[in-house]
């Protein structure tokens, strides 16, 4: 019933577990490693950011992806929205069950599924696969990313090229 931390982790999951120990109850936090652990095994793309909800201690972000442990209220309207992709649902951690983390998702005949299937897009990815990402911050300190999509493989594929030779790392161009 327990996981480990594990031994590497990124900035962004040192940070959430700095975040989930200042401010959620010991239950929370023992759910902590079973959600990295689950999350990196995840194989949708891209891979999202941990982000706290907030000031919420049981609410949490990744991805497109809106996780709820403990005995949450299950907003299933926000599958809805653009933002949210999917719904994870944890219980705490108890000793009759049931230990899970389950996921609901938009089902192929949801109306968002059915406009987006007709939409293609082309995108930067990194040699991992991932999406490039573009960070910004403004003078304030405030962080935001962005991607570029393009509507054209070949106007994709021209500015992979430029952005290579201008950042020195290598950039391909996949479908959305």
């Amino acid at each position: 019933m327990s996981a480990a931390i594990p031994e590497t982790q990124t900035a962004d999951e040192r940070r959430f577990i700095r975040n989930c120990t200042a401010i959620c109850g010991q239950q929370t936090q023992r759910l902590v490693p079973h959600l990295l652990q689950t999350f990196r095994q995840q194989t949708v793309w891209p891979k999202g950011k941990w982000q706290n909800r907030g000031l919420e201690r049981t609410e949490f972000r990744n991805g497109g992806c809106d996780v709820f442990v403990g005995r949450p209220y299950i907003p299933l309207a926000r599958l809805n929205d653009l933002a949210t992709t999917e719904i994870a649902l944890s219980p705490h951690l108890t000793k009759r069950g049931p230990n899970g983390l389950w996921f609901i998702g938009r089902g192929v005949e949801h109306e968002l599924v059915n406009r987006a299937s007709q939409i293609m897009l082309f995108g930067h990815v990194d040699s991992d696969g991932q999406p490039v990402e573009i960070q910004c911050v403004n003078s304030c300190g405030y962080e935001a990313a962005s991607f570029d999509l393009f509507l054209r493989e070949s106007d994709a594929e021209q500015q992979a090229r430029e952005d290579e030779k201008e950042f020195e790392m290598k950039v391909g161009v996949r479908s959305i």
